[in-house]
């Protein structure tokens, strides 16, 4: 169904049994659904990007993890593939904006893209529906 509306699915991310690497083969499976890996996969950030770099159809979601894997993330698949999480109410979305406003390297046009033209393009809205995060 997903798959015929263009719609994302959302999953979870980080230790097991939601670790990254398990993303891969439903990644490969379902090449034309979009997949978006909640917390990048915590403290397994790295093996997050990693399979993103294989799947296409895999976006990674910002929320509770380290500036520096999201600026690898960015940097690696581009700010087409990384979309902004706040995680409340554990985490401030005031924070997670913040850390990612502070990136070095990062443009506005970036920005725009990670906190809210990402999820907006993938959920069919357009620029004008009022998504959009921090600005």
């Amino acid at each position: 169904i997903l798959q015929e509306r263009g719609l994302p699915v959302t999953f979870h991310s980080g230790y097991w049994p939601a670790d990254p690497v398990g993303y891969l083969l439903l990644a490969e499976r379902f090449p034309d659904v979009t997949i978006i890996m909640k917390h990048m996969g915590y403290q397994l950030a790295e093996d997050a990007i990693a399979v993103a770099q294989r799947a296409p159809n895999l976006y990674l979601e910002t929320a509770g993890n380290w500036s520096h894997f999201m600026a690898k993330a960015i940097r690696v698949l581009g700010a087409e593939r990384v979309i902004y999480g706040s995680d409340a109410p554990y985490m401030t979305p005031a924070e997670e904006i913040q850390k990612l406003r502070t990136l070095p390297g990062v443009s506005e046009a970036e920005l725009d893209l990670i906190l809210g033209g990402n999820i907006a393009r993938l959920q069919g809205l357009t620029a004008d529906s009022g998504v959009g995060v921090g600005r």
